[in-house]
């Protein structure tokens, strides 16, 4: 199965729980629509600092705000925030060359200036990373910054994947085998570090509790010698 496959069977799976979520999403005015963005101003005119949310390209924006009782951006209004969440579209932005550049220095740049003043950036997995890059290159628009699972280190040790990624080929070539980068990320986070992936985790719980209780059960054989 190609990776574009595999991103479509996602996509549909995305679709079903749509259809069985019941969102209640915050009101919310559309302030700047781009090819490639938009972004949505859920705030009080009174509501300071300004909250820049910027979620990964692959994940959809709702998830900070399904319903009041689990929203992140409800939970950062009644803080006081003027929150912003920055949406992206199912495919990536027209053009050949819609790499970092046209991301960190053409939207995350416009929707910028339209906040007006310098936000506090909370940028959530590939989002960090593209919220970092920001704040390095137009410091004087960012406030403060924070990462929320972020794929970066700033430490000496890059981590598992790291040494996957250099034998990966250049974006380029990337495009021939897929539009779509989010099962390339899944592909190659498990085959860098399948025992940090939560699902491996969980089953190999399940397969150590399966073992505790085997062993803690005696064996027909065992209960003869008992008896």
């Amino acid at each position: 199965m190609s990776f574009a496959a595999a991103d479509e069977m996602r996509r549909w799976y995305g679709l079903v729980l749509d259809l069985w979520l019941a969102r209640t999403e915050t009101p919310s005015r559309l302030l700047l629509e781009r090819s490639g963005m938009k972004l949505r101003d859920y705030g009080d005119e009174g509501n300071r600092p300004s909250l820049l949310i910027i979620p990964a390209p692959i994940k959809k924006p709702y998830i900070w705000d399904l319903t009041p009782s689990v929203s992140t951006v409800l939970a950062c209004l009644q803080a006081q925030f003027r929150v912003y969440v920055l949406e992206w579209p199912e495919t990536p932005p027209n053009g050949p060359d819609n790499g970092l550049a046209v991301y960190v220095d053409e939207l995350i740049l416009e929707c910028a200036k339209a906040i007006g003043e310098p936000a506090v950036l909370a940028g959530h997995s590939l989002g960090g990373t593209l919220a970092t890059i920001f704040a390095s290159r137009h410091p004087k628009h960012v406030r403060a910054l924070i990462l929320l699972e972020a794929p970066l280190s700033f430490s000496g040790d890059p981590g598992a994947i790291a040494n996957l990624i250099r034998m990966v080929p250049a974006t380029d070539a990337l495009r021939y085998v897929s539009a779509y980068p989010g099962t390339v990320l899944n592909a190659l986070s498990l085959a860098a570090s399948p025992g940090e992936l939560p699902l491996v985790a969980l089953a190999r719980s399940a397969l150590e509790r399966g073992r505790s209780r085997s062993s803690a059960q005696p064996s027909p054989g065992r209960a003869l010698d008992s008896r």
